[in-house]
């Protein structure tokens, strides 16, 4: 059975997706190995692991930027971020001869370069939406309902296109085509019994979004089972 490497960034607001951690250590037992990301010191033991894994599937649950992936909130100073990034662009040949499935905004960005260095499929999204932002100052709205049925919708999302890659042995192009249809199919699902929600529509265009943006660049066709 394939390994399977996981870094999550152990932050308030990703703390949301510790419950895969339970699914992934069910479905593969000890093939699956998690790295909560707390400091830069954390980050040594994840990316030897990952460099040292020649195959597998790697899963990212990380900020997403332009410019790599961001692990948590100890950045040195507002304007120096550099020890919470754990992953630059121009570091993706780490992720040479594994399947990665990333949730991470902007996750996209990174996949021609990861492709390019290696790996073999990349499973990504262009938003992973759950605050919304004012349109003129770009300053989150803090609306703290939204983003807990967000972060709800999108944990069942990745825990179901998880379940379908590992378990079902469905390809990436497989899961990537199940992420966008029940995406839809459960924006509209929640729009429609909770009309209590008063910002239920913001919700369903937020959860949208993953819909609008999964991708998967290199083999698509690839499953897990393939990946030992």
């Amino acid at each position: 059975m394939a390994k399977i490497i996981t870094v999550h960034a152990s932050c308030d607001d990703l703390k949301f997706l510790r419950p895969v951690k339970k699914h992934l250590s069910t479905w593969v037992g000890n093939e699956a190995s998690w790295h909560s990301l707390n400091s830069s010191v954390s980050h040594g033991p994840a990316k030897e692991e990952l460099e040292q894994a020649q195959s597998g599937l790697a899963v990212i649950l990380l900020h997403g930027r332009t410019d790599g992936f961001r692990a948590g909130d100890y950045a040195a100073s507002q304007s120096d971020d550099s020890p919470a990034m754990f992953l630059k662009r121009g570091e993706m040949a780490i992720l040479r001869g594994k399947a990665v499935f990333c949730l991470s905004c902007r996750g996209n960005k990174h996949a021609d370069e990861s492709i390019q260095k290696g790996a073999k499929v990349f499973l990504g999204f262009d938003d992973v939406p759950f605050y919304r932002f004012d349109p003129v100052t770009q300053e989150e709205i803090p609306l703290h309902s939204l983003t807990l049925h967000c972060q709800g919708l999108i944990l069942a999302a990745l825990s179901q296109a998880l379940e379908r890659l590992i378990c079902r042995g469905e390809s990436f192009d497989e899961v990537a085509k199940f992420l966008e249809l029940w995406t839809r199919a459960k924006a509209v699902e929640f729009v429609r019994k909770n009309r209590s929600e008063q910002h239920r529509n913001d919700i369903a265009h937020l959860f949208l979004k993953m819909a609008d943006t999964v991708r998967v660049s290199g083999n698509g066709k690839l499953r897990f089972r393939d990946l030992t």
